[in-house]
């Protein structure tokens, strides 16, 4: 990157910075479950975990259907009432989607963050003069 290039790099930063943080909170359907081994979807700390407590999800489902096979079920006759903990898996599956995006934007974010310090930190002169005059154009214009 060249030097002319930073203030235009600066301000596209900033402005995921700002797109990321005035995002809407995130809602979980299953919110107030807990997931044994896991936790709370909304509280899970990394993607691989994530994943572990999508498998437990999985392993649920699939421990039932096994049972429903060995009665002369097929999947169909018991789908309806198929659920982990009160929530089907498409909403288990989609609360663990949301939270491992969630978890995306954060590390996004702490990027972001490390990018705008290096920015702000060669800036000419130059950069910051007209970084200020941008910021009080609107003013200055209706004088």
């Amino acid at each position: 990157m060249e030097r002319k290039e930073l203030l235009g790099k600066l301000k596209a930063v900033n402005a995921k910075i700002a797109e990321i943080e005035s995002a809407e909170p995130v809602v979980y359907a299953t919110a107030c479950k807990f997931i044994p081994k896991a936790g709370y979807v909304h509280e899970l700390e990394s993607k691989r975990d994530c994943a572990k407590a999508l498998a437990i999800v999985k392993s649920n489902f699939s421990v039932e259907t096994s049972a429903a096979e060995e009665l002369g079920l097929s999947f169909d006759d018991i789908k309806e009432d198929t659920n982990y903990l009160g929530f089907k898996f498409d909403v288990w599956k989609s609360d663990i989607q949301k939270r491992v995006a969630e978890l995306t934007q954060i590390e996004t974010l702490e990027k972001l963050e490390v990018a705008k310090k290096t920015l702000m930190k060669h800036r000419s002169a130059e950069d910051i003069f007209n970084e200020d005059m941008d910021s009080i154009g609107d003013v200055l214009e209706g004088l």
